[in-house]
């Protein structure tokens, strides 16, 4: 394989060390069914549109929508982050 053709793989290697770094850091399977739900949603998302880049704003939707499911607040204003 040449440079270049492994630079354009970028993505794919980088979504595998996010998805082994959420297998590793994970405790019970039920952890990561968002995450799971949110990818099937980036996927059809992008399909359905037929443009790959569509992929990208269907991303920040289920960032809206999944995110704040792993904040936690205190007082309205103090909050924290849990994976």
């Amino acid at each position: 394989m040449t440079v270049d053709k492994l630079l354009r793989r970028w993505p794919a290697a980088l979504g595998a060390l996010v998805a082994v770094g959420t297998v590793l850091g994970v405790e019970h399977g039920g952890q990561i069914a968002s995450v799971v739900a949110a990818s099937g949603f980036v996927y059809i998302a992008a399909v359905a549109l037929g443009r790959p880049g569509a992929a990208w704003p269907a991303f920040g939707v289920t960032f809206v929508l999944v995110g704040p499911t792993t904040w936690t607040c205190w007082s309205g204003w103090v909050c924290s982050w849990s994976p």
